[in-house]
Formats: C-alpha cells, structure tokens, sequence
C-alpha cells in the first residue's frame, strides 16, 4: 500500500510511514474503541477499552520525531554545501594569490636589482646638496652644440646647478625610473633601453680606478669590460639579461657626474644603443678638459 501522506509505497504491515511519520489507518482504525469480556467467579464481565486518543498521541510524537530527523539531515546537507563552497573559495584564492606572486616575481625578475642603480623604480628622487631655486629642475637643451658632428641623434642635457654637461638620446622621452642622485631619467620608446645621468658628491682622495672597483664589487659582477683613466673610468656588463653601461667622470675634484645606460640583450636596437653610448662616452669624457681650461 501508499502512504496517503506522501504518497511512499510501505508494506502491508507498515503502520507509520518512515519518510513523513504519518499513521497508516487500517480497516478497522475507524472504530472507537475495542471490547473485551472476561468472566469472574460465577458470572461474567464486559470492559471497554478505547485506545483512539493514545494512538492519536503517539502518531503524533512519530510525526514530530521524524519531521525533527528530516531537518536535521536537511542542515547537515547544507552544512556540508557550504564548507564545500568554502574550500573551493579558498582554493581559488590561493590560486590567484601564487598567480599574482608569479606575476610580481618576473617583472622584478626582468628590472635591474636593487644594488643597481637603473632598478629603483617610481622611487624618491633625494640630493642632500642644497641647489639654486632657479636649477633646482633642470632641463635638457633642444638643440646638439655644433661641435657634435658624428652626432647618432643625440641632444645636451645641461646642469646649470652643478655645471655640468651630459649627452643624451634625442628620441627618449622622460622616465619614472629613478635613484637618489638622479638628475635626468630618459627612457627608449620601445621599452628596451633606459638612460640616467647622476651626480653625486664624492672623497677628494678617491680614485677613478678606486670607484670602478667599488661598483663593480658593489654588485658582484664581472665586467666584459673596465677601464679607468686619470679622472674617468668605463665599466660594461651582463646581468639579468641586460646590457649595462656606465661612464663616470670626477669632475671639480670631489665631483662625480656618469650615466648609466641598460637596455635588454636581445633588443632589435643594439646597434643604434651601441652608438649613443660611444657618443656618450666621448661627450662626457670631454667634459674634463674643457672644465681644466676654464
């Protein structure tokens, strides 16, 4: 038979329904009540004994207790749904946190090191020198002197605070990329190359040759290439996939003014960064004599 509640097949036996806790009414569930007779001593006896209200009572307490067991398999189906949706989220988390832990770790990994000075990205331009209020932001000059005649497409950058003047590639535009002695940033178009012109105060008793090998050290590179003079000295090297530069001159004793020049190894424009170095170099190192002249 079904259950008229819910509509279960149950066994003919069945008298309550295990899905609803409903009472299967049987055929004789109508009646009021049952008799019995017994007999006692010589003569007999008739009891009636009504038993509705006690079966009543009790399908009810099967009905509660069975509704009581549906909601509590009903809230541990949604105790288990919700920690279910809690490991996905925090799977999911911890995918998108290593994904953006990777993201970070290659575009470190494709800039310059801290201990270098073309790294220093976006950070505070300090010089504890005291400048003139009309220098303190100098700008480069839009016209090559006249004496640049195997220019490659370069322009003077002049620093009238310091006196000094530095070469630099005319097609770069203005950078973000910045260190404490920083006095101009210029960038390639492209991406591939970076340019800083610096000053910064130095020993009077230091040594072209003694600074290369202090920033040489300082980094712990081997140079493909090092040079020192009386009052300059040239360093190249390979790190992290990138060409560096650097072309330093001490100037009025106690006075370093270089550049420093990184661009990527494999860059289709290796052979035009090539010339503004070699311009460079020669433009600045320049700068020596004229300044012992005057």
């Amino acid at each position: 038979m079904n259950c008229k509640n819910c509509g279960k097949r149950l066994s003919e036996k069945a008298r309550y329904c295990d899905r609803c806790g409903s009472a299967v009414k049987s055929s004789s569930s109508g009646r009021s009540g049952t008799r019995k007779t017994y007999s006692s001593g010589g003569g007999t006896a008739v009891a009636t004994k009504t038993t509705t209200r006690s079966r009543d009572s009790y399908d009810n307490y099967r009905k509660k207790k069975m509704q009581r067991e549906l909601e509590q398999r009903r809230r541990r189906r949604r105790a288990r749904i919700a920690i279910v949706w809690i490991i996905f989220l925090a799977i999911l988390g911890a995918i998108g946190g290593g994904l953006y832990a990777y993201s970070y770790m290659m575009r470190g990994a494709k800039g310059e090191p801290e201990a270098t000075p073309t790294v220093e990205v976006n950070a505070e331009v300090v010089d504890t020198t005291p400048e003139p209020e009309e220098t303190q932001k100098p700008k480069p000059t839009a016209t090559p002197e006249p004496e640049d005649n195997n220019n490659p497409g370069c322009e003077v950058y002049i620093d009238r605070a310091y006196g000094f003047k530095c070469a630099y590639p005319a097609d770069f535009d203005s950078s973000s990329l910045m260190n404490k002695n920083t006095r101009l940033s210029l960038e390639d178009s492209s991406g591939d190359a970076q340019v800083l012109i610096c000053y910064e105060k130095i020993n009077k008793s230091d040594t072209a040759s003694g600074l290369l090998m202090d920033y040489v050290d300082g980094l712990g590179v081997d140079p493909e290439f090092k040079k020192a003079g009386d009052k300059w000295y040239s360093v190249t090297f390979i790190r992290n996939g990138r060409i560096q530069h650097r072309k330093a001159i001490i100037f009025e004793e106690n006075q370093l003014v270089y550049f420093d020049f990184a661009y990527e190894q494999g860059s289709d424009n290796k052979n035009k960064y090539e010339d503004y170095i070699d311009y460079m170099d020669d433009y600045l190192e320049k700068q020596i004599s004229k300044s012992k002249k005057s």
